[in-house]
Order: C-alpha cells, then structure tokens, then sequence
C-alpha cells in the first residue's frame, strides 16, 4: 500500500500545528484554487465556510438548505447537490468527487470521511506530528 506522508501545520491565528491538508479544488463553475482543510475523523462530510460557494460555483439553484449538528449545537447548512471535483496537492493521481456542505460559522474547511476517507485510509500520528494517507490498490 503506497503513503503520503505530510507533517502537521500551523496556519496563522493557530496556536498548535494540525493535520492540514492542501486540496486543489474544482467547482462546478470550472473555476480551481487551492483550499488547505483539516483532516477531520469528527466531520460526517466536507464542510466548507458558506464565503467558498460563490468562488466555486454554487448558487441557490444546486444547494439545499438544511438542519445539522455540530459540536455546539444545531446550525443550518446548505448542501451540495452536485459534486466538485479535488486532488491533494502532491498527489494529483488519485481524483476525489468532494459533495461540500457549506457552514454560515467557520474560518476553515473540514474535509470529512464522506469524500476524503473513502478513498484514502488515514492515519494521524500525534506524537510525530505527522498525517498519513494510504492509498488503496
């Protein structure tokens, strides 16, 4: 099984590194950029901060609004309902569909194990600081 091995980062306004990750993002616009995200065990799907829907192409016409949790609490949502397309940055081989819920509160993107832990497996080492990805043959 092939890894992609990447140290954990500190963004600016972050007071401890985290397990980063770069994805080159396509919407459904065509238009791309780069979005760092942290890896997160915790988020059932990639939730992008609401500011992101515009830049990719998303509108009132392929989102639907929608209730869901969060650590504090319940919040609404609006939902993809058709995918972007994405690649970690250094590892543009493995193309992922990213089905982005978008969040009204939040600085960062989460990407989530609907997208991202179904095509990689993850591994978080805490005490190295590192994040691994394990490609699946």
């Amino acid at each position: 099984m092939q890894q992609f091995t990447i140290p954990y980062r500190r963004l600016p306004g972050d007071s401890e590194a985290r397990p980063y990750l770069v994805l080159q993002v396509t919407g459904p616009n065509g238009r791309d950029g780069p979005i760092y995200g942290v890896v997160d065990s915790g988020a059932d799907q990639t939730c992008l901060p609401f500011r992101f829907t515009a830049l990719m192409g998303y509108t009132v016409e392929n989102m639907r609004r929608d209730q869901g949790m969060s650590a504090s609490g319940p919040m609404d949502m609006w939902v993809a309902e058709n995918p972007s397309s994405a690649h970690v940055v250094g590892l543009d081989e493995v193309e992922l569909d990213l089905w982005p819920t978008f969040l009204p509160e939040g600085h960062v993107a989460l990407w989530g194990r609907a997208d991202l832990f179904r095509q990689f497996g993850i591994l978080f080492e805490e005490e190295d600081q590192r994040l691994s990805l394990l490609l699946r043959e």
